[in-house]
């Protein structure tokens, strides 16, 4: 978001854009009833009335505070990594996340001591705490860059999933809904 508002702000400086959370149900409505004009995320079945684009491929990686002793280690153990203290991301309110299913598939379960539907808040509790988290890779590179944490590898295997762009097929052909479609594509291919 830093990037394309730094590049819309040069080229297009009275653009103004307003992020809100959504129920994956409903982006298809807001969508449609031009409430939004684009939406962001993991869509594995997006609604019929909307268009498609897969802007690119994530994947978790762990973050802990600086001198961890999880960082100290050169690889660390499933076993072992299962035996920390983790937060969780999740907007489903519950305490099971894609981590948590890869190693049930080992017999494992970690404990979950925090819990949170902001993404945003995991690196400033992360860095002030022995709490371990796993989290979309792009998320914590900056941060990790500025010394807020440390990323290490996680010890298991966890899919990648695609970030998607969703919008509406009454605006595909809309010029300024176009622009900004291809104004975030640009951007996420350089990062």
């Amino acid at each position: 978001m830093p990037k394309l508002l730094q590049v819309c702000h040069q080229i297009a400086p009275k653009i103004n854009f307003r992020l809100i959370g959504f129920a994956k149900d409903s982006v298809g409505e807001l969508l449609e009833n031009q409430e939004i004009d684009l939406a962001l995320g993991v869509f594995q079945n997006p609604p019929r009335q909307t268009i498609q684009m897969p802007l690119f491929a994530e994947h978790f990686v762990g973050i802990c505070r600086r001198g961890h002793p999880v960082i100290t280690q050169n690889a660390i153990a499933p076993e072992n990594f299962a035996n920390l203290l983790h937060a969780l991301f999740t907007i489903r309110q519950d305490e099971v996340g894609e981590i948590d299913k890869v190693l049930a598939q080992s017999n494992l379960q970690r404990r979950i001591v925090l819990t949170t539907p902001h993404l945003l808040v995991l690196p400033a509790i992360i860095s002030s705490s022995d709490l371990v988290a796993a989290v979309p890779s792009r998320l914590v590179t900056s941060l990790a860059d500025q010394g807020a944490v440390e990323i290490f590898e996680l010890p298991i295997q966890t899919q990648p999933w695609m970030i998607s762009m969703l919008w509406s097929r009454l605006t595909d052909q809309d010029q300024a809904n176009s622009w900004l479609r291809q104004m975030l594509k640009s951007i996420c291919e350089e990062i």
